[in-house]
């Protein structure tokens, strides 16, 4: 945990500032790299409305977390990453301020900054986004702090065991299907029109 987390408190980088920008966090299948999977850069440049920056990376919003861009991670190693993310979010006072941080940069980054979380990312952005975001699929232990609009997919058993709040919109999707859905495509582009 040290090491990584040494790494992310020294992720200082300032994103140039731009009228709109759209951003999504997700918990990190990688702790080498935060490059956003093809599939996911795909899915922000269709939702994103006209006019509006698609921030291409995830969390810490730092190109030094890029390395040598995206890797696929294998689903237990993703699974344990993420899982470590979630508890870290619940019990390391040292890690809250970190994500707390990254995200009011990237808040301030911006006149208007719309955050999709996916999966654990809502527990992440439950640290202190101070704006409204999307979740999807969202994975949140204990209350809800920021102000989301809630989708979930009908077929999503991980959300439906780790979320207990309020869904706004089913589709139908699984756990790993909101990237690639046209119908959720669809749905968060109404939401940002």
């Amino acid at each position: 945990m040290s090491l990584y987390l040494d790494r992310l408190e020294k992720a200082s980088e300032r994103l140039p500032f731009v009228g709109t920008r759209v951003a999504l966090l997700t918990g990190q299948s990688s702790f080498v790299s935060s490059a956003l999977s093809p599939v996911q850069v795909s899915f922000l440049h269709a939702v994103a409305p006209a006019g509006a920056s698609v921030l291409e990376m995830g969390f810490p919003f730092d190109s030094s977390f890029l390395g040598k861009g995206f890797r696929e991670a294998g689903m237990a190693g993703a699974s344990w990453r993420n899982a470590r993310q979630v508890g870290w979010a619940l019990g390391s006072e040292r890690f809250r301020g970190i994500v707390r941080a990254r995200l009011e940069m990237l808040f301030g980054a911006a006149s208007r900054t719309t955050l999709i979380t996916g999966s654990c990312g809502l527990q992440l952005a439950n640290l202190g986004w101070p704006g409204e975001g999307i979740a999807l699929g969202p994975a949140c232990l204990g209350a809800l702090r920021v102000r989301a609009y809630v989708v979930r997919g009908r077929g999503d058993g991980w959300s439906r065991l780790l979320y207990r709040g309020r869904v706004d919109r089913a589709c139908g999707c699984g756990h790993l299907g909101y990237w690639e859905s046209e119908e959720v495509r669809e749905i968060v582009r109404g939401i940002l029109r």
